[in-house]
């Protein structure tokens, strides 16, 4: 095998850090990374999560994108440090058990402990958006501020917290999580949270109905194929040709997670936001603007508009890399 990276003589510390893999497990995609001393990131391996298929088999596709990685590393599994799985859901960091991921269908599953069986490395859990909100605190668009909140906007929506430096879990392990506090009380069943009003599930689904109800859109000849299950880069398509359902909708939901921004500031007094995920990713400029617009309007007092609302500067390395740093604070 060969070794990453060849580290210079005269480097000792470097020396003694070793490789970590990172991973992003998203109700989409699962994005791995192997990051070296240097927090680069020097392999990456990505498949689809398939979560459609069972709690079980989406335990498989973690444990076959940690082989694929390390295969396409061409490292030995000795000189890795261990892996940091970050997870949708609500989960209890030390047991490294998930109590609810509904996204990719887990209840109560030790997942550390299924996938540290699976792969012969050391494993530690996390929350994927805490993955990605340490990660744009250590190494993005944040990484000058003193207090963060991260949202991220896929599939569904989550968010995480850094407070004093230091990622927050609060006493029953939730803390951050944005995507479900209530935006309409008095909504039906299913649309009363901002996961529900607002994340790529939503906008898709709010999409397809209009459609279906006969409103134009060119959506159904951008999506081709794949009609109705559009995924962001398609959206983004009707949405910078200025497709008027899209805009609409998209725009709707863009100032809804504004206003949940501003909630979630005025009561955390952080000095810095950080919007990302696939939606942010694809949709970019116009999509930001709209929210940032919401949260001005909305923040209270007016201070708070002093809090800084960006975009990750990551990516989708945010949460390999954030995951990556957990894994050698914890297991190194």
């Amino acid at each position: 095998m060969t070794t990453l990276n060849p580290i210079m003589e005269d480097d000792p510390m470097a020396k003694a850090i070793p490789p970590v893999i990172g991973i992003d497990v998203g109700g989409t995609n699962i994005t791995a990374g192997l990051v070296d001393s240097r927090d680069k990131i020097t392999t990456r391996e990505k498949i689809d999560t398939e979560a459609d298929k069972g709690a079980a088999h989406v335990l498989d596709r973690i444990a076959l994108s940690v082989e694929q990685l390390i295969s396409k590393a061409g490292v030995s599994r000795s000189e890795i440090g261990g892996i940091c799985l970050g997870v949708p859901g609500a989960l209890d960091v030390k047991k490294g058990i998930v109590f609810e991921a509904p996204n990719v269908r887990w209840n109560n599953v030790a997942v550390a402990d299924a996938i540290s069986k699976k792969v012969s490395l050391p494993v530690t859990l996390e929350n994927d958006v805490n993955i990605c909100t340490w990660g744009e605190y250590r190494l993005g668009a944040a990484k000058n501020s003193k207090a963060l909140f991260g949202i991220f906007v896929g599939t569904g929506i989550g968010g995480g917290l850094v407070l004093n430096g230091e990622l927050l879990h609060g006493v029953l392990g939730t803390a951050g999580e944005i995507g479900h506090i209530t935006m309409d009380a008095h909504g039906p069943i299913g649309l009363r949270t901002l996961e529900n009003l607002a994340s790529r599930t939503a906008i898709v689904n709010r999409l397809v109905q209009l459609i279906s109800a006969n409103h134009e859109s060119e959506l159904p000849v951008l999506a081709g194929k794949r009609w109705p299950r559009i995924r962001s880069k398609v959206l983004a398509r009707a949405y910078e040709g200025k497709d008027p359902l899209t805009v609409s909708v998209v725009n709707e939901a863009a100032r809804t997670i504004g206003q949940a921004i501003a909630s979630m500031v005025s009561v955390l007094s952080v000095d810095c936001v950080v919007v990302g995920g696939g939606v942010t990713e694809a949709l970019n400029d116009r999509w930001m603007a709209e929210i940032t617009k919401a949260f001005e309007e909305a923040v209270f007092p007016k201070v708070c508009r002093k809090c800084k609302v960006v975009a990750s500067s990551l990516g989708d390395d945010a949460g390999p890399l954030g995951a990556a740093l957990l894994a050698r604070e914890r297991l190194c």
